[in-house]
């Protein structure tokens, strides 16, 4: 008996359905798949968090510092995987739904699942996520004891402390459902016989779709770079160049002042000559780049707003792979900003705050959430700060910070390399908060003198390695809370305190560094003592023991014994007598009377007699701050 005849109406019909639901899916990448709301008084108008399938937007930088109090994890340390592998994935759905209606039922049932499954998927793995958040927070942070662990919402209302949240699926998330229904009704509405197929057909389909695969690679491959040129004889504004170029094309801009705003959207390379300035007139960001790829070199760039709420900036980048090398700015009120602009480059540079207040200034480099970023031999002098948050693997060698607030400021950066640097004339050197797994090496820290005027301060940071630095006239060399790691070959001289050293900071290891002349050598905060740390090998410029064997280390431990040392630690006042008649009397009796002598601050069982030699200073950086 022949089989039944297939109804041709009925195979076009789910073909038709399928592509549907292909076009939806791939939609669906445009859109939300899910948001989320939350109001406090002192937030009437509300932080919103809206979730791609491969991205986060909104308020993430607002969400995130409440978070941090908290305890809660960066945001964007959430489903990385997923959200690396979102497009690729979702378009490789919507092809197998393509290739779906051309098979046998059971090949086009095993394509359609992966289509139906995105949008359960999605809401799982977001409820699992934030579960994880939620349950996981820092004991830590400083509101632990106010927030206890929970389960964020998914859908609906709730409440958090004094914060109202609403949370909602997207149109994205209902795309994504709907294509998945739509694949399941074209697979019930194709017909139940299989179809006789033309001879080969099967076997030209693959070949079909290969060949119009490298046609369609063919036609969007690159077309050949042009230079163009704004100037005499070229275009008259460098935005009018950039709207005609094409993705690689080059810009060469001649010597002159062009206004901005400037905004470069795609691939291209900008090239000032010398006396090439962009002037922002006074208002708003005057360079913002948002294009993968994008380098700009060689122009002067001034005149951004003065607004701290709209972070006027002179350069704003915000895709990944940009170089901002060998610039010029000054009268900006942020300099560089690196937004969301993994593997950047800025290099060479040369910037200059506007004259205010260092509290109305902004932050004259800022990476934010920037990963693999490196930042060399840049000039800052009379910035706010020099701040990294929750970005990794930074490498940050050869610049010049000077008379802003924070030197260099690192928040959440793990994995940062941090090399011959001057930090000079600040508030605060360099201050590492949050983070595990830095390297110091090779950097100056000198003169810094604000109200706090640490020159390296370390906050609840881990495995660190600090080596081959000089903390020179700071208030404080060294400050360290709830912090471990390894200190070696660290030249710490005339400090007014050379390490100020909290009991909470323990596993630290003290190895051949060079404390000279300090007022106080070492200060442990509180009556617990050093207590979990190892000194060896360090020289002290204060000590009185000797070696007789001759082999360079004395033969006596050196013992922190100070009594009006830690007087002074008690009450501050007191320090101004440090080099008074008095301040020796007093130790001169502690010497005469050991009874009155206070237990040591620390022991090294085997200190240097003589400090390492002096190394030559880093030349510095090559940007030039006028």
């Amino acid at each position: 008996m022949r089989p039944p005849a297939v109804d041709p109406r009925g195979a076009w019909a789910a073909r038709g359905l399928l592509l549907v639901a292909a076009v939806a899916l791939a939609v669906s990448l445009a859109r939300p798949y899910w948001s989320m709301r939350v109001k406090a008084p002192q937030y009437p108008q509300g932080l919103t968090l809206v979730v791609y399938a491969n991205r986060l937007e909104g308020d993430v930088r607002e969400l995130d510092m409440l978070n941090h109090y908290i305890g809660m994890r960066p945001l964007e340390q959430g489903a990385t995987t997923e959200r690396t592998l979102a497009i690729p994935g979702i378009l490789l759905a919507a092809a197998a739904l393509l290739a779906a209606g051309w098979l046998s039922a059971k090949w086009a049932a095993l394509l359609a699942l992966p289509a139906a499954l995105i949008a359960p998927i999605f809401a799982v793995d977001l409820f699992l996520w934030l579960r994880h958040f939620g349950l996981h927070l820092d004991p830590k942070a400083p509101l632990s004891s106010a927030i206890k662990p929970f389960v964020p919402t998914l859908l609906g209302h709730g409440r958090i402390a004094q914060f109202d949240v609403i949370a909602w699926f997207g149109p994205g998330f209902w795309l994504a459902a709907a294509a998945g229904v739509i694949a399941l009704a074209a697979l019930w509405r194709r017909p139940r016989s299989p179809r006789r197929q033309e001879p080969g057909a099967a076997a030209r389909a693959p070949a079909v779709a290969l060949a119009a695969a490298v046609i369609w690679i063919g036609l969007a491959g690159p077309a050949s770079a042009n230079t163009l040129v704004v100037g005499p004889g070229g275009f008259t504004a460098v935005q009018e160049a950039v709207n005609q170029a094409a993705e690689g094309d080059t810009i060469v801009v001649r010597a002159g002042r062009y206004a901005g705003p400037l905004e470069v959207r795609a691939r291209l390379t900008l090239v000032g000559d010398d006396g090439a300035i962009l002037d922002g007139g006074g208002r708003g960001t005057v360079v913002t780049l948002a294009a993968p790829g994008i380098v700009m070199r060689g122009f002067t760039v001034r005149g951004s707003g003065d607004l701290l709420s709209a972070e006027d900036t002179g350069i704003l980048a915000s895709a990944p792979d940009i170089v901002i090398e060998g610039n010029h700015l000054e009268d900006v009120l942020f300099g560089i900003s690196l937004r969301r602009a993994d593997r950047g480059v800025v290099r060479g540079n040369g910037l200059r705050g506007k004259p205010l207040a260092v509290a109305r200034r902004g932050d004259a480099i800022r990476v934010w959430s920037s990963d693999d970023v490196t930042m060399a031999r840049n000039r800052v002098l009379g910035g706010r700060d020099v701040v990294f948050w929750y970005s990794k693997r930074l490498a940050i060698r050869g610049n010049e910070i000077r008379r802003g607030r924070y030197g260099l400021h690192f928040m959440y950066c793990d994995g940062a390399e941090v090399a011959d640097n001057l930090v000079a004339d600040n508030s605060v050197g360099i201050y590492l908060m949050y983070s595990a797994h830095l390297a110091l090496r090779g950097n100056r820290m000198v003169g810094n003198r604000g109200p706090s005027g640490y020159g390296l301060g370390l906050k609840d940071m881990d495995g660190v390695r600090i080596e081959g630095n000089v903390l020179a006239d700071n208030r404080v060399g060294v400050f360290l809370e709830h912090a471990s790691g390894a200190w070696v070959r660290n030249r710490i001289v005339a400090n007014d305190t050379g390490i100020w050293l909290w009991p909470s900071s323990q596993r630290n290891r003290f190895e051949g560094n060079d404390l000279i002349d300090n007022g106080e050598q070492v200060t442990v905060q509180g009556e617990l003592g050093d207590r979990g740390n190892a000194w060896a090998g360090n020289f002290w410029s204060d000590y009185r023991g000797f070696d007789a064997d001759g082999d360079g280390t004395g033969d006596i431990p050196y013992r922190a014994l100070h009594l009006f040392e830690r007087l002074a630690s008690r009450y501050p006042a007191l320090r101004w007598y440090a080099t008074s008649p008095a301040a020796r009397t007093i130790e001169f009796a502690a010497r005469l009377f050991p009874v009155f002598a206070p237990r040591p601050n620390l022991v090294d069982r085997q200190p240097r007699m003589r400090p390492h030699p002096v190394a030559a200073a880093p030349s510095g950086s090559d940007g030039g701050v006028a």
